[in-house]
């Protein structure tokens, strides 16, 4: 099975890497995602933020940071032609939740696979 094949529960989100924390956080809530996206003016990627980056924060955080200086800029790709296996061994290998998913062609990102995908994938076997 391919990647393209599964429904992911993981929507495409962006945050603008200037973005308060406390506007990360409620984006994150309001559109039921467990991580977003983090782009630059020009809207390049330039890292992820995930729930458990908001979770290792204090209160005070909230106000004073901004997305870019939580998100993580360790960037794992993977092709919607690739195979849920080799997708399943990438997180595993670089103990991460979250694959931003290229097209075919590896030139545009077109979603962001959750480990939650994967288990839901093989639960509904």
């Amino acid at each position: 099975m391919l990647i393209k094949d599964i429904e992911r529960t993981t929507a495409l989100q962006y945050v603008k890497n200037s973005d308060c924390l406390q506007k990360v956080k409620s984006e994150l809530i309001l559109d039921d995602v467990s991580a977003q996206i983090v782009v630059n003016d020009h809207n390049e990627i330039c890292g992820i933020i995930t729930v458990k980056d908001i979770l290792k924060l204090s209160d005070s955080d909230f106000k004073i940071s901004k997305a870019k200086d939580i998100c993580s800029t360790s960037l794992f790709y993977i092709s919607e032609l690739d195979s849920i296996k080799q997708a399943s061994k990438m997180m595993i290998m670089n103990k991460c939740h979250h694959l931003l998913i290229t097209d075919g062609k590896k030139k545009n990102i077109c979603g962001i696979l959750s480990s939650l995908d994967i288990v839901g994938y093989y639960a509904s076997k």
